[in-house]
């Protein structure tokens, strides 16, 4: 495993097949990064991967998506997840937001 700039391992290959195998990390500084810039999604200029914001749900604790967000002004102010397994929408502190 490779550590990339932005402190995920990936396993990355540098020939013309590149696989890539990323798991759920908490990265404050980037979260921090997507909330200031207004994004819900970030790419690594390095190997291209769009990161996505994500958060456990409160209920069976499987993996949700970005169901929608409010912004002030260019920043991210509130954030709404839902579940695709049990279709519960909730929101969770900042500290608490993954990307994936």
């Amino acid at each position: 495993m490779l550590p990339n700039k932005l402190g995920l391992e990936s396993n990355y290959k540098a020939s013309n097949e590149k696989e890539i195998n990323m798991k759920a990390k908490r990265l404050p500084s980037m979260v921090k990064k997507m909330f200031a810039e207004g994004e819900i999604t970030m790419v690594d200029a390095e190997t291209k991967y769009r990161y996505s914001l994500t958060a456990k749900c409160p209920e069976d604790g499987e993996y949700a998506s970005v169901a929608r967000y409010d912004k002030s002004g260019h920043s991210l102010k509130r954030v709404v997840f839902k579940c695709e397994i049990c279709s519960t929408e909730f929101e969770v502190p900042q500290s608490e937001i993954m990307v994936v």
